[in-house]
């Protein structure tokens, strides 16, 4: 897998090791953008002062409150990593964690809704949507991928269907006594009428849980995304503008509602709307005004928000890796150092004897590797890939000259061996950490540092269970005195 690494140490009191915290930080930038645009939303007035809209507040509509629930939804996605040998009590585990979180979300957000601050609050329907997800967290991406394509289609024409026969919508911010209009103006408000329709919004959780479980340190799985999210987005973007021009919607809904919230019909559509769109003419379902909950709207910013997970990585396939291409020779940091003291191993001779030599950890050898001019799929796997931090040990191999001009790294790769990950060498070992001990074990069983293609499904099964084994193991020790 050659996972691109960038983090901070973590050192525990009594442990002999320190290691990467490991981070997608594709992610994180995500979720920085998502933050920007939100900040955006709130801040900056649509309309400027002189009647035209604002960039920043029409780009970032819609988007970035789409892209925050699709994060959560690879959130959810990156806390289950269940395979089919996931014991039972894993799983119920997982799924009272995610409940407890629904339940906290929806307490901190009906405090929030509290004062009269003029903002939406999206915690309580975050809080419906982790309910709401539970359900499908054993899916595989496929299925999900499909689930969320179904919601997105179903789920807006029946909220159009049955809204005219319930109650109108509030757009009241769920406060601590919400419950006062009953459970089923609850419900109601919640699941199709409110800011945020749970019902339709889960199609951006499904879709965010169907990307979590994809290998998002990959370049061509987020050059898939970004490509992807750009057609998709662009395509329900045609979509809407041919359905209201060319075939007539816009006039048909210009004539009902010539004004919407008190500004014009365009100018409504390009600001937003409240969550649903009014539900006097079916071609409402054919605009995709940011918060209308309609497919095209769904399509679309579901769209924007796997281009947005797909950028960094396929900019980097890993992060911080060109910061650490440019440090100068020698000053990296110490976790990079172990790369280059060999190992001593004892061999057997032929008499029988035991002796002492040094040889190269192969393990070792393959951490803080740049690869040179283009990534391959891992450091060491690229026949002119350099380590950072000096000259390694000379082999054989590496002493042979070179034809081939020297190249600049450009990324940095980072594995690691299998350590101790029970205390008190290590307090919280992470899945991340047993995950890279299970990969590292079963590298060195099969001989195989990427397997081939028809071994790849046996490859990631074995790593899979090895890692599961793994946290039932460490789960169950009882560890008593203090380490030696």
């Amino acid at each position: 897998m050659g996972a691109l690494v960038c983090g901070y140490r973590r050192r525990t009191v009594t442990s002999r090791r320190a290691w990467t915290q490991h981070r997608v930080l594709g992610i994180d930038a995500a979720r920085g953008l998502a933050l920007l645009g939100m900040v955006a939303v709130h801040i900056v007035p649509p309309v400027t002062d002189d009647g035209q809209l604002n960039w920043a507040h029409t780009v970032a509509a819609g988007r970035s409150s789409a892209l925050f629930a699709v994060l959560a939804g690879v959130g959810l996605a990156l806390l289950t990593r269940w395979t089919s040998s996931t014991p039972r009590w894993v799983r119920r585990r997982d799924r009272v964690a995610v409940a407890t979180r629904a339940a906290l979300l929806v307490l901190i957000g009906l405090v929030l809704g509290e004062p009269e601050s003029g903002v939406a609050v999206i915690l309580v329907y975050y809080g419906v949507l982790f309910l709401l997800a539970l359900p499908f967290l054993g899916l595989s991406a496929r299925a999900l991928a499909a689930w969320s394509a179904g919601i997105l289609l179903v789920v807006p024409a029946l909220s159009h269907l049955v809204r005219p026969e319930i109650a109108l919508p509030t757009y009241a911010v769920p406060t601590i006594d919400f419950a006062d209009q009953g459970w089923s103006g609850v419900a109601t408000e919640l699941l199709l009428t409110g800011y945020y329709p749970a019902l339709a919004w889960l199609a951006y959780l499904l879709a965010g849980l169907a990307v979590g479980r994809l290998d998002l340190r990959s370049r061509a799985v987020a050059t898939r995304l970004l490509v992807g999210g750009v057609l998709l987005s662009a395509g329900a973007a045609a979509l809407s503008h041919l359905l209201l021009t060319t075939a007539g919607g816009r006039a048909v809904l210009v004539e009902q509602t010539p004004s919407l919230f008190g500004r014009p019909f365009d100018q409504a559509l390009d600001i937003g709307l409240a969550g649903t769109t009014p539900t006097g003419s079916w071609w409402w379902l054919a605009v995709a005004a940011p918060h209308s909950a309609t497919p095209l709207d769904l399509a679309g910013t579901i769209g924007t928000s796997l281009a947005a997970l797909g950028v960094p990585a396929a900019r980097t396939a890993g992060d911080c890796a060109l910061d650490a291409a440019h440090r100068p020779r020698g000053h990296e940091p110490d976790r990079l150092q172990p790369a280059h003291r060999p190992a001593r191993r004892r061999a057997a001779t032929h008499d029988g004897q035991r002796r002492a030599r040094a040889r190269p950890r192969p393990d070792r050898l393959c951490c803080a590797v740049a690869a040179a001019g283009r990534p391959g799929p891992a450091g060491m796997d690229h026949p002119e890939g350099v380590p950072l931090g000096g000259e390694p040990r000379r082999t054989r191999a590496a002493a042979r000259p070179s034809s081939a001009a020297p190249r600049i790294p450009t990324l940095t790769r980072v594995c690691r061996s299998i350590v101790t990950l029970r205390p008190p060498y290590v307090d919280e070992p992470t899945e991340e950490d047993v995950r890279a001990a299970a990969l590292q074990y079963v590298r060195k069983v099969s001989g195989f540092r990427r397997p081939a293609a028809h071994n790849t499904e046996a490859f990631d099964r074995a790593v899979d269970e090895i890692a599961t084994s793994t946290t039932v193991l460490l789960d169950s020790l009882e560890v008593r005195g203090r380490a030696r």
